[in-house]
């Protein structure tokens, strides 16, 4: 074995100092702390980085109470969970409170198993130092260590770590054992650093020798003496110089604060991502709130117009009435009072007059009197006459105000098996159910027919076509027409859609800046739709496309896309699963083709026509999902045929209807989706559905 000589011990410059120094990258601060980019072939020690109040502030508190650590009540003990240090106060109040044998650590909640109250935990002897050098360094009083008198301290020996009062400095100076010892006086140590207030090491086994050597295998410091008698390389102990594993480990340090160097600014970048996610999701929080606010606004407001319209028209059919009712009142008053007049009149005369001058009075008014005694009153042919409000739908628009509106969770995460692109996942996916404002369809077969009754419902707006003489799954076909609609929420900031909800391909409005919402699909321009579709019904609708040519597009360049998806990927390219169906160049036909895939697998190539500027194509297309066979089948609307069908479709897991569409420098797109009662049922539709039903 090489290298067995006798040396002091010595301070490495790689030791635990310096694995307590703070050190982080230089591009996240830490109060305190200052440090050079550039590396130095002397490994820096903590006094090359932290001033007397910077240790205090650093690290010399405990992270618990916030007291400072001492050599008394509140030693440092250290946690080795997380790396840090817990006065012994806190410890023992833990204990306290806790009274088992288990602590959890207060820092990172890590569970220990303890036998011996707070010495379970190692005491933090380089802590010990630090507190100790910065009080010499503020001028605290030391008690003499060892004085039976409490003489206070006026020095310190490196040797035995004492601190001493001049009496006891002078005996220790004569003592045989003790006067080659190096001490240190108080002032001397203000104005050293804090690597020479260090002890020297001595063996626990042997006390006068010092330590000079490594026992790898037990994995502790020895003296010379124990390299021949407990650690004896001929029992399996392996010996190395005190100089070479401080090398060793100091590098394995440097290894370790690189590696941490890297994590922190790993986190760091981690940190500001997720300040991002959240600055998206608190405008996103925003943005619902408003637009639940204007929605509603706009639905009291409408309300509110409703019920003025409402109170008016009471007034207006009031005043009709009233007028009418005031006009003949006015008119029967008249002739009362006509008829009061006459009556007083001749009465009067008839009191005067003697026969022959009443019978000639008689004579002159009598056809007078007799007018007025029959003349015709223009009569009411009505009894009675009174105004109501009919709450019609009230109690439907209740309803309906009840399921109005929905929030949703969108949610992006990396795809699986698509490099760079992410899958979108909205919660819920499914509607709320709304029951009050299902219409339920029962429908029946011939009283003849052993085909049994199939029950399903709709919502407002959808649309349910019969096939009386169809049967499917041993019941008559009943072909479910949703009202889908173009989703606001994920719609991608590159197309909109038009008041009367027809998708194309430009920016109608401006979107302010920061009010990314994180729910809307960023690449390309695509258009969810809303509800999903799937089960195990018939569902059915329609989408109309006109697209106008600008610059020939290149080889295989998507144009348009229609797609149903059960994984709904957000990517620069058609759909990877489920179906889809795109218009693109193609290189076969050496024109504009309909590609229709399952599952990125080709299943038909459909001549179009040319892929030439000012070209304008119009697609009439049809979907039918069938949920028993599992089959999806697409129909050419305008050839009144059906253009592919497609197999093992998972009808069972909500499936996604969306939409892709070009740039508006290379085309002019719109689209059009036809839905619930919108689909106009025509002879020939129904001989297309009964074909593939």
């Amino acid at each position: 074995m090489g290298g067995r000589h006798s040396r002091t011990t010595r301070q490495h410059p790689g030791s635990l100092i310096r694995s307590l120094s703070v050190q982080t990258p230089p591009d996240i601060p830490v109060k305190g702390v200052t440090r050079s980019n550039s590396q130095s072939s002397s490994r820096p020690v903590m006094a090359e980085y932290l001033k007397v109040g910077d240790m205090q502030e650093a690290v010399m508190e405990c992270p618990v109470c916030s007291y400072v650590f001492d050599s008394d009540d509140r030693t440092p003990r250290l946690m080795s969970c997380c790396v840090s240090s817990i006065c012994s106060s806190c410890i023992n109040d833990i204990l306290s409170r806790g009274g088992s044998n288990c602590i959890d650590c207060p820092l990172c909640r890590t569970s220990h198993t303890i036998t011996e109250g707070v010495a379970s935990f190692p005491l933090e002897r380089v802590m010990l130092k630090m507190v100790e050098y910065v009080k010499v360094q503020k001028g605290h009083k030391f008690p003499c260590t060892g004085c039976p008198d409490d003489n206070q301290a006026v020095a310190r020996c490196k040797d035995c770590g004492l601190f001493m009062c001049e009496d006891c400095l002078n005996a220790h100076k004569r003592n045989g054992v003790t006067r080659d010892h190096t001490t240190v006086s108080f002032h001397e140590l203000r104005n050293q650093s804090i690597l020479s207030f260090g002890t020297s090491h001595h063996c626990g086994q042997h006390k006068l020798n010092p330590l000079q050597f490594y026992c790898r295998k037990c994995d502790r410091a020895i003296c010379v003496s124990c390299t021949v008698v407990e650690h004896k390389e001929v029992n399996g102990h392996t010996i190395v110089s005190l100089d070479d594993i401080c090398d060793e480990r100091a590098s394995q340090a440097d290894a370790v604060l690189t590696s941490l160097d890297v994590r922190i600014r790993s986190l760091g970048a981690d940190i500001e991502t997720m300040n991002k996610k959240k600055k998206i999701l608190n405008t996103s929080k925003t943005s619902a709130k408003r637009q639940v606010e204007s929605t509603f606004d706009a639905l009291i407001e409408n309300l509110k117009q409703r019920k003025a319209m409402l109170l008016t028209e009471v007034d207006t059919r009031y005043e009709v009435h009233s007028s009418a009712i005031d006009q003949r009142l006015d008119e029967t008053k008249s002739l009362t009072s006509r008829v009061a007049s006459a009556s007083e009149y001749i009465r009067h005369v008839r009191s005067k007059a003697d026969e022959i001058e009443s019978l000639q009075l008689f004579s002159q008014v009598k056809q007078v009197l007799d007018g007025i005694v029959h003349e015709k009153r223009e009569g009411d042919d009505w009894e009675r006459k009174g105004l109501g409000f009919d709450p019609t739908f009230a109690r439907d628009v209740d309803e309906l105000i009840q399921h109005t509106g929905a929030i949703k969770t969108v949610t992006f995460m990396k795809d699986q098996t698509t490099s760079g692109a992410q899958t979108l996942y909205i919660q819920p996916s499914v509607p709320e159910e709304a029951k009050n404002l299902q219409s339920h369809v029962t429908v029946c077969g011939h009283m003849t027919d052993e085909r049994q009754p199939f029950h399903m419902t709709s919502l407002l707006g959808d649309r349910v076509i019969v096939l009386d003489d169809v049967t499917v799954d041993n019941r008559p076909a009943a072909i479910h027409c949703p009202r889908l609609r173009f989703d606001a929420i994920c719609l991608s900031r590159d197309c909109s859609t038009t008041p009367e909800g027809v998708l194309v391909n430009r920016k109608l409005q401006k979107h302010p800046p920061g009010s990314e919402t994180g729910c809307r699909l960023k690449v390309g321009r695509r258009a969810l739709v809303s509800p999903t579709l799937g089960g195990d019904g018939l569902q059915l609708w329609q989408t109309t496309v006109r697209a106008k040519i600008k610059t020939a597009s290149a080889d295989n360049s998507m144009i348009f896309e229609a797609a149903v998806t059960p994984r709904l990927v957000d990517a620069g390219f058609a759909q990877p699963s489920g179906f889809s169906l795109n218009l693109s160049d193609c290189h076969v036909h050496s024109q504009l083709c309909l590609k229709l895939r399952k599952d990125g697998e080709l299943k038909a190539d459909v001549p179009i026509g040319l892929n030439q500027p000012e070209v304008e194509h119009i697609l009439d297309l049809g979907f039918l999902l069938d949920g028993v066979k599992k089959h999806l089948h697409v129909f050419d609307l305008s050839a009144r045929k059906t253009l592919v069908t497609i197999d093992t479709m998972d009808t069972m897991t909500p499936l996604w209807l969306v939409y892709y569409v070009d740039t508006p420098e290379e085309s002019d797109i719109q689209v059009t989706l036809v839905s619930g009662v919108n689909i106009q049922v025509t002879d020939w539709l129904v001989d297309l559905l009964k074909g593939v039903c």
